[in-house]
């Protein structure tokens, strides 16, 4: 109980009004030369004391507890959920997206399980290699074969080997092979497959900025295990190359850089098998280099110590490739330049003692 001092006797309408109340009965005055409706007087007994325990406990605590940060509550989210987000975050949405094309696919079509599988297996393998956590990788390469199963259904169903989805669905196999792989560079099953449906799709795909977007990406993964694995470039990607050669425009970055990746590739080979001739190509690939180096930024930074498992999380790119072909070209040139002129020095003074 509390003791809330001496209550006012005047009614309710006049204290609202902040007038005098002549405190008349049963009405005041003042109400009735306003033509207002008196609501009485109060009961001082009722004022006098009352009962606000609850109030003070409540106004009481709320001090007390002021200064004190409640911990927000943290939602329950899944390991399923965190791999997804992990990985679209970075290679979907990301500031380099190897898989940008993705977005395009979302939300994917319930009928389409073969992809729903294979990006589920895709984000759980990639949250395993973040992580170190092999019971992730045991739910990842469960998810896989449930794709496989599924994609094997999918192509056996008519007109279904044409659809992007299909495609992008053997982009991500692949990508799952060299996330999951304990050791050495994989193989290429699967690249090899992307471009038999490449093939059976034909030029027409290339109308379509995704399907070019997957045919890029394709080519990226094509020269990159080629590269890693030291191989010569599949011919059956050359021939759809050879193929979609008049359809893509000459000013795309990207067809550019898969062109200089190629033609490095080619100088590497002559230059070790010490051809002579070359120093005009590898003047036209320098300055062209130099070019694209403008548009393809570097992808991450070397000095950055990652484990081994989170280092299959690096995704190769056209860049990369570019920079690292480059720097075995220029090297062969110094050192053929070198030999050159220790043979120039060896026959001057061969003719200086005769």
């Amino acid at each position: 109980m509390v003791y809330c001092g001496k209550p006012s006797k005047s009614c309710r309408q006049c204290r609202n009004r902040n007038i005098k109340c002549d405190k008349k009965h049963p009405s005041c005055g003042q109400c009735l030369r306003a033509t207002l409706t008196c609501p009485g007087y109060p009961d001082l007994n009722n004022l006098l004391i009352r009962n606000q325990t609850s109030i003070t406990i409540h106004r009481v605590f709320a001090q007390q507890t002021a200064h004190i940060q409640l911990p927000t509550a943290v939602p329950n989210i899944s390991v399923l959920d965190r791999a997804k987000c992990l990985f679209v975050s970075t290679h979907v949405f990301g500031s380099h997206p190897s898989f940008y094309y993705m977005k395009e696919f979302f939300p994917p079509r319930e009928s389409d399980d073969f992809l729903i599988k294979t990006v589920q297996a895709v984000c759980l393998a990639y949250l395993a290699n973040e992580t170190g956590r092999g019971d992730v990788m045991c739910r990842a390469r469960v998810r896989y074969s449930e794709g496989l199963v599924a994609m094997g259904r999918a192509l056996g169903r008519r007109g279904q080997a044409g659809r992007r989805e299909v495609i992008a669905t053997v982009l991500l196999m692949d990508c799952f092979e060299r996330l999951s792989q304990l050791e050495g560079d994989g193989d290429s099953r699967h690249l090899d497959g992307a471009v038999a449906l490449c093939k059976v799709r034909g030029k027409a795909q290339f109308e379509d900025p995704v399907s070019v977007a997957l045919f890029h990406h394709l080519s990226c993964n094509v020269l990159a295990s080629c590269l890693s694995r030291g191989t010569e470039i599949l011919g059956e990607y050359m021939q759809l190359r050879a193929e979609v050669a008049g359809v893509m425009l000459p000013t795309d970055s990207k067809w550019r850089a898969e062109n200089l990746i190629l033609d490095f590739m080619a100088l590497r080979m002559r230059l070790r098998s010490s051809d002579e001739e070359g120093d005009e190509l590898w003047e036209g690939l320098k300055k062209e280099y130099r070019e694209l180096c403008k548009v393809f930024s570097r992808v991450r930074d070397d000095e950055v110590m990652v484990s081994p498992a989170q280092k299959r999380n690096i995704l190769c790119s056209l860049r990369e490739m570019m920079d690292g072909l480059f720097g075995e070209c220029d090297e062969l040139m110094k050192r053929r330049e070198m030999a050159g002129d220790l043979r120039g020095s060896e026959n001057g003074e061969g003719l200086l003692v005769l």
